[in-house]
């Protein structure tokens, strides 16, 4: 999973009394984006049993797992 997976995201800043920055504009987007490689590792372990520690998870990477497992 790369940036390349993650489809086009619309950005709007709301003014807010409450954010940090010369904006006064607080994030609320990265939190839906920092979960989605975790699910696809959780879900590449649930169907074949290998984890992928690190990203790019690749099938190369799910490969050398399977073969490593034996």
């Amino acid at each position: 999973m790369n940036i390349n997976d993650i489809p086009p995201l619309e950005k709007i800043a709301l003014e807010s009394d409450l954010g940090h920055g010369p904006h006064k504009v607080r994030g609320v987007g990265e939190h839906s984006n920092l979960m989605r490689a975790p699910a696809v590792a959780n879900a590449i372990q649930d169907a074949v049993g290998v984890r992928i520690p690190t990203l790019p998870i690749t099938a190369e990477r799910v490969h050398q797992q399977l073969r490593a497992i034996g």
